[in-house]
């Protein structure tokens, strides 16, 4: 598109779609696993396979480099304060009481133009100490947020994952919520 001074450009017209899946990890039980003699006081991701690394930004086809073939751990993950950045999903219900999530991990992942499932692990560390849970199936899509979240530091069985076809903030309004059980 060639502009000039008497152009205008309709930006109705214009749709920006981000190239990449924003994860999501989130947890209602971080005080419990302090409280447990566990302070978790750093996170990391992996994923197996299906991240990408390259974006050809005329075909918008993503593709592995010889780096990423073999996966992607993300290790710059810091427990987040909730004040100055709420969890996407602001409570977790667990027996009939709402328990607010705080955020463990936000990634941003370069996937393939289609809706693909990643097997996700989730470490965290107290100090040296290292413990692990990994969710099977979790969906990610361009321009969609997929949030995992429960009481994942202290139990076994209370994981919800959601995924949200936008991401809503100030700047991009509200959109539908779906969800989808691992």
């Amino acid at each position: 598109v060639k502009l000039d001074g008497a152009s205008v450009l309709d930006l109705d017209e214009v749709k920006l779609n981000r190239p990449f899946a924003q994860l999501n990890i989130g947890t209602a039980d971080l005080a419990a696993a302090t409280a447990a003699g566990y302070t978790v006081d750093k996170v990391e991701v992996e994923i197996p396979e299906g991240v990408c690394d390259v974006l050809n930004l005329w075909t918008g086809e993503a593709t592995n480099s010889d780096e990423t073939a073999q996966g992607r751990v993300f290790k710059k993950n810091v427990i987040v304060d909730p004040q100055m950045y709420a969890f996407p999903v602001a409570t977790y219900n667990v027996a009939g009481e709402d328990k607010p999530l705080q955020h463990l991990a936000m990634n941003y992942l370069l996937v393939n133009k289609d809706k693909t499932t990643h097997k996700v692990t989730l470490k965290y560390f107290a100090g040296n100490r290292e413990k692990s849970r990994t969710f099977s199936n979790v969906p990610a899509q361009r321009n969609w947020r997929t949030n995992i979240f429960g009481e994942l530091l202290t139990s076994d069985v209370q994981v919800k994952v959601t995924i949200d076809p936008i991401f809503t903030d100030s700047y991009n309004g509200n959109g539908e919520s779906g969800e989808f059980q691992p």
